[in-house]
């Protein structure tokens, strides 16, 4: 299914295909958009594609955002940019959102307007009138709609710049004077749609990761757009989804440093001494051994969700950790040496040790599982319970007194066994 977004872009054309469900294909849904782009670009060379999975499309992942006060810096550092994209193999359907397009400049010259007593007004309003047409009345179908008359030049004749210039204006002497003989017309490449971000003139430049993680793409962009010389006054910097990623994992980080921190200022207070607390927080790294060779194994990232994980391993470890050290204390306290009582907590820890593992991990289990069918029902419920209550909320409360009245107005209200006249 194709349409124009004729909001947006009138040269930009949305195809949206259904693919049905992917157990009943063997070709994912990118490879099939790749396939019917690289189609198209065989009908027509000069056709410039992106593919976008899900309904509706969306923004690229991966957007370099160019700033510049002059369109010409712009459009050349933006230009550059996008030919530097798309020259890396990490990157697919590379798209610059500063698209030029043909531009029509009516220069008039006011020497020869004087002398055919014609002014720069009249001839931008014969220019637009021309293009645009005029309403020149109204006219009501059948079923009562009203529609606007207008009057213009046949389309055909529109979509011609060569007879931009031969527009008439006046008679001069039995003569048609027509426009290029008071005014230049110049055609020149501009940019169709400026975007401002922070009020800069400003180009996206947009790319998909092509078979490889959003991180490494991000990084392959980054890395080659920081070794382009681009010109005075233009700059770019990350935006669209990898720059929320690198924020969230920027987020992630401060808030994991500051839980190490925290863990190590509160066991120092404990423990009264600060190399006990250092040797808890050097195990905290041993969590991430088992976090990245169980992504290795199931062919994973390190996304947000697993970042999250890891978080919660750290505190897994270190509290692993706080039980031995702990028990092994006690011990020496008692009389044992350091070996002894090393022994001594290694033998008698690991089963609380496992106990609080097994319980941490089927509850993990058992709340996933259970919170797949409990959050669906409890939303439900919860949203019908919020319809209703914004119902009662725009029921409007009738005073005390308008009951009577109303009553009174409607005829209702006897008064001495027979109705009262309803009022008008």
């Amino acid at each position: 299914m194709g349409r124009a977004e004729s909001d947006r872009d009138p040269r930009l054309i949305t195809l949206t295909l259904d693919l049905g469900e992917p157990a009943h294909r063997e070709r994912s849904s990118q490879e099939i958009s790749r396939t019917v782009a690289e189609a198209g670009r065989a009908l027509v060379p000069t056709l410039r594609t992106r593919t976008s999975g899900g309904a509706g499309g969306g923004g690229q992942p991966l957007q370099l955002r160019v700033f510049a006060n002059d369109l010409a810096v712009l459009s050349q550092a933006g230009g550059q940019v996008e030919s530097a994209l798309s020259a890396l193999p990490q990157l697919a359907d590379v798209t610059n959102s500063l698209a030029v397009g043909p531009e029509a400049t009516v220069n008039v010259d006011p020497a020869r307007l004087r002398d055919l007593g014609l002014t720069a007004q009249g001839v931008s309003t014969l220019v637009r009138v021309s293009l645009e047409g005029v309403v020149v009345g109204r006219w009501t179908e059948p079923n009562g709609q009203e529609r606007d008359v207008r009057v213009g030049l046949p389309p055909a004749v529109r979509s011609n710049r060569e007879t931009l210039g031969s527009l008439p204006l006046v008679q001069c002497q039995g003569a048609p004077v027509v426009l290029r003989q008071v005014a230049g017309v110049p055609i020149e490449q501009k940019p169709t749609k400026i975007t401002r971000v922070n009020r800069q003139r400003a180009a996206t430049i947009g790319a998909e990761p092509n078979g490889v993680p959003l991180g490494t793409a991000t990084e392959a962009a980054t890395t080659t757009a920081g070794t382009l010389a681009l010109p005075g006054g233009a700059y770019w910097e990350l935006a669209g989804t990898a720059q929320e990623q690198q924020d969230s994992f920027q987020q992630l980080g401060l808030g994991l440093l500051a839980s190490v921190l925290l863990m190590f200022m509160i066991l120092a207070i404990l423990y009264e001494n600060w190399l006990q607390p250092l040797l808890i927080q050097t195990a905290l790294p041993l969590a991430t051994v088992g976090a990245f060779l169980g992504l290795l194994v199931f062919g994973q990232t390190l996304s947000l969700p697993s970042f999250i994980g890891l978080i919660a391993l750290f505190g897994l470890v270190g509290k692993n950790a706080i039980l031995l050290v702990d028990r092994a204390n006690h011990l020496r306290h008692e009389g044992l040496d350091r070996t002894a009582a090393l022994q001594e907590a290694g033998e008698s820890r690991p089963r609380p040790i496992l106990m609080t593992s097994a319980v941490l991990v089927g509850g993990m289990t058992t709340s996933t599982l259970l919170s797949l069918v409990y959050v669906p029902v409890a939303y439900t419920y919860f949203d019908s319970f919020g319809a209703w209550l914004t119902l009662r909320k725009r029921e409007p409360e009738l005073p005390c007194w308008r009951g009577p009245v109303q009553q009174v107005v409607e005829g209702r209200r006897t008064r001495g066994g027979a109705p009262a006249a309803a009022v008008d």
